[in-house]
């Protein structure tokens, strides 16, 4: 007999909806990071841009995640976008792990350091 592959995603896991059948993503954030000083001190738009990129996070991918569709996803003008991905790079919350290459139409890929990869802790570089 097949076993069932298990359909969880980062941080993040999948329950069912009992009334209708439907899968329900959730987006789960540790109390660790919640509650930490680094966190708190961040603006809104950065919160906003983090949980978006950690919704497209893939637990054996690095995250792929462009200017446009940040904007387009966070509501964000992308004058905006660009100062929160510097300012998320600056403080570790993120890591360029590829470039982009504006020739192939590939976008930079990240790691996002609160997350788990590749059944690895968070390598939580953010923390001071």
């Amino acid at each position: 007999m097949a076993s069932k592959k298990k359909n969880t995603y980062g941080d993040g896991f999948k329950l069912i909806d009992r009334d209708n059948g439907k899968d329900r993503q959730f987006l789960i954030m540790s109390f660790y990071v919640l509650n930490s000083d680094e966190y708190k001190s961040l603006s809104l738009s950065e919160k906003v841009v983090m949980q978006a990129m950690q919704m497209q996070h893939r637990p054996h991918k690095y995250t792929s995640y462009g200017r446009k569709q940040a904007s387009g996803v966070t509501g964000l003008d992308v004058k905006t976008i660009t100062k929160v991905f510097n300012s998320l790079l600056e403080k570790r919350w993120l890591v360029i792990t590829q470039a982009y290459n504006h020739l192939e139409g590939k976008t930079r890929t990240y790691e996002l350091t609160w997350v788990s990869y590749n059944g690895k802790k968070p390598r939580d570089l953010w923390k001071k």
